[in-house]
């Protein structure tokens, strides 16, 4: 597999990444070790607060 960047962890910021990435003709692979979008991203420091 070829990519121009890995992201590493499939949370709101990960997917973000990798979405922003994907619109500016980025080559992005991303991964992670369980299940995607599901977990602690409401515990992090990227943590979005309305």
């Amino acid at each position: 597999m070829t990519s121009d960047v890995l992201i590493v962890g499939g949370g709101i910021t990960g997917i973000t990444s990798a979405y922003l990435l994907a619109k500016q003709v980025v080559l992005a692979t991303l991964i992670q070790a369980g299940e995607i979008l599901n977990g602690t991203t409401g515990h992090t420091t990227a943590k979005i607060t309305a």
